[in-house]
């Protein structure tokens, strides 16, 4: 699904809305998703998120929580466009986004994006089935991890 460039909104589909609904994080906390972004002399920058740096407000918008010092978050800046990847089980999403705002929160470390989704590809090979995306294991008491995703998309809820 390739949403067209003309007056249309694009839309995220309804298992990318449940993936970034901010809920269940313990059990979505093994997904990775890709940001990449472009600097200022267009140099790519590649950066693997969290279902806690990622919110779906609707179906049109992202909220993104980066780390403050991050060359993603430089670049995202800079250039005010990204592209998530989703990959996961039957599922290869490309998000093509436009930076709408972006809130500083220094005390926390990190930088708030609000995105706006310009276009999504879905995309799949009738020859072959996506069986799992990048996936990670936290390390030691996942419970701190969680609670700083929790606060983070609070934080991600309140744009």
């Amino acid at each position: 699904m390739s949403t067209p460039a003309d007056d249309s909104v694009a839309r995220l589909p309804t298992s990318a809305m449940a993936l970034f609904d901010g809920r269940d994080l313990p059990e979505k906390a093994s997904r990775t998703f890709l940001l990449a972004t472009g600097d200022s002399e267009g140099l790519p920058h590649l950066a693997m998120l969290s279902v806690g740096e990622v919110y779906a407000p609707d179906a049109s918008h992202l909220h993104l929580a980066l780390h403050a010092t991050s060359g993603s978050r430089h670049a995202l800046a800079s250039s005010r466009r990204g592209l998530l990847v989703v990959v996961g089980a039957q599922q290869s999403l490309q998000v093509r986004m436009e930076t709408e705002l972006i809130d500083a929160f220094a005390s926390e470390r990190i930088d708030l994006f609000r995105m706006r989704v310009v276009s999504v590809r879905d995309e799949h090979a009738p020859y072959a089935t996506i069986t799992s995306g990048i996936t990670f294991a936290l390390k030691g008491d996942p419970a701190p991890t969680i609670d700083r995703w929790r606060q983070q998309i609070d934080l991600l809820r309140a744009l």
